[in-house]
């Protein structure tokens, strides 16, 4: 997703960027275990993306990614194939594919919870439908169900989602799934859970359907997001005085979340009070020392 502010509102852009039984021994390179996808909806629409090879013929990706797909193709070392099944979860965004025939090999599993920011990631996907990796480091770390949304430094574009974020070992952390983007503001990377591919392969499989329930909890309206995206998009609006309501909520709610102290710190900044800045940064790096 993009969002730039233009004048004092907030707007919305989708980015549509973009494990069986049998498992094979995890790829060398990470960029292996990576695929392109292309969705077929309607009137012959077509809508491109990335996915990742999480187990024996089983693809991850975004949900919006195949959100409006009849038909889902995988491109993989010179192979096409059609998907013919597939595992929603669209509150989470994330997705899992059945591809017979897939010859990929499986990304080796890593977990959000073994990094730490200014840990070095890679972003491998198919920006524009070509094959594109970049590299960056971790911001933040942010707990939501059973791992971390991860925001980092690694920049993705178009076609991108539903691709791999790496750590330094080559293990997946994270799927590829939206930025945001403020005039002024280093751009935001994000990627979802690695941890949360097992509660979607628990769920029953589907035919290749469009997908006609749920929202991506990053798309929902701002009020509906989780508190760390709320902050981020008030503080994108412009909307200080909110920010800073919401900021301390969360501190209060999270007292040990040096996160939720940052956005104290940001948002008493923004509003002029120095003193409370000072305060909530300092904890801020009391939090992070104790944290490793």
């Amino acid at each position: 997703m993009l969002l730039r502010r233009t004048g004092s509102a907030l707007a919305a852009v989708l980015a549509a960027l973009a494990m069986n039984a049998v498992a094979e021994e995890p790829a060398g390179d990470p960029s292996e275990s990576v695929v392109r996808i292309l969705a077929l909806g309607d009137a012959g629409r077509q809508y491109f993306g990335s996915g990742v090879v999480i187990a024996h013929q089983t693809v991850a990706t975004n949900c919006h990614v195949i959100r409006k797909a009849r038909r889902v193709r995988i491109s993989s070392d010179g192979a096409v194939l059609l998907a013919t099944a597939q595992k929603v979860a669209a509150d989470r965004d994330l997705c899992i594919l059945t591809v017979p025939g897939l010859q990929a090999p499986v990304a080796k599993i890593g977990a959000t919870r073994t990094l730490a920011p200014g840990d070095a990631v890679r972003a491998i996907g198919f920006p524009v439908g070509r094959p594109g990796r970049t590299q960056g480091e971790v911001v933040g770390l942010f707990e939501l169900h059973d791992g971390f949304t991860v925001q980092s430094t690694a920049y993705f574009s178009h076609g991108a989602s539903g691709g791999g974020l790496f750590d330094d070992t080559g293990a997946l952390v994270g799927i590829l799934t939206f930025f945001r983007i403020a005039e002024g503001q280093a751009p935001a990377y994000f990627a979802i859970p690695v941890e949360w591919i097992e509660f979607v392969r628990a769920l029953a499989s589907e035919e290749i359907a469009p997908i006609d329930a749920g929202i991506p909890f990053w798309a929902t309206r701002i009020d509906e997001q989780p508190i760390f995206l709320r902050a981020a998009a008030l503080e994108l609006a412009g909307r200080w005085d909110e920010m800073l309501e919401v900021a301390r909520s969360w501190t209060r709610d999270e007292p040990f979340d040096p996160n939720a102290w940052r956005a104290l710190a940001k948002a008493a900044e923004l509003n002029g009070d120095r003193a409370a800045a000072d305060m909530a940064f300092k904890r801020a790096r009391v939090l992070d020392l104790t944290a490793h």
